[in-house]
């Protein structure tokens, strides 16, 4: 295997918590006044806080400061990681088979530290993630600027071309893109994803035989 290291997002590709931030999201968009169409969805998946809300101030003159948002879905985040959501189907086979090539790891969210400390205290991930970044809580440019990606490389020493990245939006698969590492996008279904089309490889999720056979080539 000529890859050194693996980069996973956590929300839609470690667990499938954006199925159930759908469902709670639309009684907070109704709550402030926002116009919750298709096409303000597809946009929002993958983003983080910060971005969220300068595209409810940009597009729809919703005025409410990152910080005040993060804390009105702070009760629902804590249910929907704490609780309600579950791993992606097969993730934990796909992290033991990179670990047993000897892969590093690293997470790179746009979700606020506190959530992503929910998920790795939860299922006990730890042993794989010594390194995560949070774009929001690390103050770095969120996707899709690949500035998360670049950052994790440098730190494990590695390059894009013995990288691997997991994403599941449209906004982490453009950001892996141009971060030069090879990106599998993992497009579940229950919640939309954007245009994923510039991954190397889309998968239904990590059981999908296409993975094992693309990872080994």
């Amino acid at each position: 295997m000529k890859y050194k290291a693996a980069i996973f997002d956590m929300d839609g590709v470690l667990v499938d918590s954006e199925y159930y931030w759908q469902k709670i999201e639309l009684k907070i968009w109704q709550r402030l006044g926002v116009d919750a169409n298709r096409e303000f969805k597809d946009k929002i998946v993958g983003l983080g806080i910060d971005s969220i809300a300068k595209l409810l101030k940009e597009e729809q003159g919703i005025d409410i400061p990152a910080d005040e948002l993060a804390t009105e879905l702070n009760e629902d985040a804590k249910k929907i990681y704490l609780k309600h959501c579950d791993l992606i189907p097969g993730v934990m086979n796909t992290l033991d088979l990179l670990d047993g090539k000897s892969l590093q790891f690293a997470l790179a969210s746009a979700s606020p530290q506190s959530w992503v400390n929910m998920v790795i205290d939860r299922f006990d991930l730890k042993k794989y993630f010594p390194l995560v970044l949070s774009t929001r809580t690390m103050k770095i440019p969120p996707k899709p600027d690949p500035a998360v990606f670049i950052r994790a490389m440098e730190a494990m020493e590695v390059s894009p071309d013995t990288t691997l990245i997991f994403e599941d939006s449209s906004h982490g698969v453009l950001a892996g893109s141009r971060s030069g590492a090879t990106v599998v996008a993992v497009k579940d279904g229950r919640w939309p994803t954007g245009n994923i089309g510039s991954a190397d490889l889309v998968i239904k999720s990590f059981e999908d035989k296409k993975l094992n056979k693309f990872l080994l080539e």
